[in-house]
């Protein structure tokens, strides 16, 4: 009974503002990884297929949002059919557009699978406060899931659709299985097994997290197993680790080459290419970074006080460092990459404040604090203080980012106004379908720089970016020219709303938008209005003129003819992604005097993988370049940033996006 009402206090504590920021955003996703859960779990609950063609994460997160979706499916096509999330199909549910993955249609799908995290964010809660009843402290226990419960990093995590938490969870319950078996002398094996079946099912969620089981097998071989025991469990305990991990992502083994694409995808993301959003130079300062982002969240004097947890966990109780050790190696393996993206540590949290309620707990008996009643009265009020102030921090942290979308707020400004005959939108703005259904004059979306090319109208108003930002390095020159067209009509904004940027191509927050009115405010003669940065090659032009080139459908292709070619060695570099819900396969043919190359090509859907082909020419003539769609049919593919150099470095021609 005492544990039902501490694990309801708990909740009661963890729940409401994890479920607050669920709504954070909609009808846009405010997360860069929401779409690889959500619009993969989409595709396979309307084609049946069940690869995911998706290996940067594990599938598990995926799988797990079939259901969801399917069940928010049933519920959407019964609600009235003027009901914003009302769906009367399948084909009505948008996940991802070809060159904008963070739209989805019905938002509510969104919502409901977000539900996935905040289950395994409770989940962690409830596992400290289990491990307290276990080992005989209750108090350690309960101290441990509220300081969890009040963390703002992980009611952040813990309430978007990200594999982090489930992953944190699962790895959370694999140390504390080990732990306690070494604090049990367990002669069995199933709690090993048990851990291991953890270990793979976090891994299986987000590869990293997987490395737990290295110190969940080092338990195991300072275990008090009996000998004969130990040895099977020493070939056991690894391969339960994988069929785990199989169980959750099959398509390690069925889609083994794109598992390795995959794989090869995140390992030079992390260890080679450090992202444009996020970088950090690994060792010392990535380290600094995570280690100043937890002593932000829980306070440097709580955080001395969960070093002194260690120390006594280690000291005093056996297999008390396995969670301990975990976390170190968690953030250790963090910090030796070159993306700092701080949720890769999220199970340092747990395991902080388990080691801080029993740093607590320990000088509590040390110093017998708790010896008399008024003591435990003070103890518990100046606790009951601290989660109140943890509660607030979190609570006006929320205050400021469940704030209404400017893209959502403007559409009111805009109804209220007279005089609005009609409105174009900036198409890179991204305004979400519910909105523009909301407006109550005729609306029309166009890239802006369609919008600025065009003559402008004295009724025709205007809704603009603020401010533009490159979503990606390749897109500086174009948002620079885009921004300055812009100034003239952002500065005579009849209405400002935040000053946000709106990434190009990418997920904005809380974009700055402008409303302007009237004709010939901005836009006219740009340089930009006659740049030919939208070609595509034909067999006729160069590949300097290649810049966001797509090959529309399967069978279509993009080629291109490079004339009077010195004889020699030459390297043609390019990057390839399919714009559709799957990977394609690409062919690419390069055919001139004395060579002739055809080879296939894997175009992932997550991100515009590298490609070259080198070739050598054994005297001066035209060669000729050929990118064709294979498969699947109707999956469009980007070929992009071509360029085409001699065996010096000397470069022929390029193209950029």
């Amino acid at each position: 009974m005492a544990l039902a009402i501490t694990a309801a206090a708990v909740l009661l504590v963890a729940l409401p503002p994890r479920t607050s920021l669920s709504r954070v955003g909609l009808p846009y996703s405010y997360h860069w990884d929401e779409p690889v859960t959500l619009n993969n779990a989409v595709a396979i609950a309307k084609s049946g297929n069940w690869n995911p063609q998706f290996f940067n994460y594990g599938s598990l997160s995926i799988y797990l949002t079939v259901p969801v979706v399917s069940a928010t499916y049933a519920y959407s096509s019964r609600l009235p059919s003027g009901h914003p999330d009302h769906i009367a199909s399948w084909d009505e549910l948008i996940a991802g557009e070809p060159d904008f993955e963070w739209y989805i249609s019905h938002p509510r799908f969104l919502q409901s699978s977000r539900w996935i995290t905040i289950v395994f964010g409770l989940a962690s809660c409830l596992t400290l406060l289990g491990l307290g009843y276990v080992y005989g402290r209750p108090i350690v226990g309960v101290v441990a899931a509220l300081l969890l419960a009040t963390s703002r990093f992980h009611v952040e995590m813990s309430s978007l659709l990200t594999p982090n938490v489930p992953a944190s969870t699962c790895a959370l319950l694999a140390l504390c299985t080990a732990a306690l078996a070494l604090k049990r002398d367990s002669t069995r094996l199933a709690p090993w097994i048990m851990a291991g079946v953890f270990c793979g099912l976090a891994g299986s969620f987000k590869y990293n997290f997987g490395v737990v089981s290295i110190v969940v097998f080092a338990a195991m071989l300072l275990s008090r197993l009996p000998k004969r025991t130990k040895v099977v469990a020493t070939a056991i305990l690894p391969l339960t680790v994988i069929v785990a991990f199989l169980l959750g992502t099959p398509y390690a083994v069925l889609d083994f080459p794109g598992f390795l694409e995959g794989v090869r995808y995140e390992l030079n993301h992390y260890l080679v290419e450090s992202s444009d959003i996020g970088a950090v130079a690994p060792g010392l300062s990535h380290l600094w970074l995570d280690l100043s982002l937890i002593s932000k969240d829980f306070g440097l004097p709580i955080l001395l006080l969960g070093g002194f947890g260690v120390w006594v966990l280690a000291r005093s109780v056996r297999g008390g460092w396995v969670l301990p050790a975990g976390a170190a190696l968690i953030v250790g393996l963090t910090a030796t990459t070159s993306v700092g993206f701080h949720r890769n540590v999220v199970l340092a949290y747990p395991i902080i404040a388990l080691c801080v309620a029993v740093g607590g707990g320990a000088l509590m008996t040390r110093f017998k604090l708790d010896s008399t009643r008024t003591r435990r009265t003070l103890l518990l009020a100046g606790f009951a203080g601290l989660v109140v102030f943890r509660l607030t921090v979190v609570y006006d942290w929320l205050e400021t980012v469940l704030r209404p979308d400017p893209r959502t707020t403007i559409v009111e400004e805009v109804n209220a106004l007279a005089g609005v005959g009609r409105l174009v939108v900036a198409e890179e703005l991204r305004l979400h379908r519910q909105d523009l259904d909301r407006f109550h004059v005729p609306v029309q979306t166009k890239p802006l720089k369609e919008l600025f090319c065009d003559p402008t109208a004295e009724d025709t108003s205007y809704l603009l970016p603020a401010r533009l930002a490159s979503g990606h390095p390749s897109d500086a020159a174009q948002v620079a020219a885009l921004n300055r067209a812009l100034e003239g009509g952002v500065s005579d904004a009849i209405v400002r709303i935040g000053d946000g940027q709106t990434r190009l191509r990418r997920l904005s927050f809380w974009p700055g938008v402008a409303l302007a009115n009237g004709a010939g405010v901005f836009g006219q003669g740009l340089p930009l209005c006659s740049d030919t940065s939208e070609l595509a090659l034909t067999s006729s032009s160069t590949i300097a003129v290649v810049r966001n080139s797509t090959v529309v459908a399967a069978g279509e292709r993009m080629a291109g003819m490079q004339t009077d070619l010195a004889a020699g060695e030459h390297e043609l570099k390019w990057c390839h992604q399919s714009s559709g819900m799957t990977a394609a396969t690409v062919r690419l043919k390069i055919v001139g005097h004395g060579i002739a190359i055809d080879r296939q090509l894997r175009a992932p859907k997550r991100f515009c993988k590298q490609g070259s082909q080198t070739f050598t020419l054994p005297s001066r003539g035209d060669v000729y370049f050929e990118f064709r769609v294979v498969e699947p049919d109707g999956t469009r593919v980007s070929i992009n940033r071509v360029r085409l150099t001699r065996s010096s470095g000397e470069e022929r021609a390029s193209g950029g996006v």
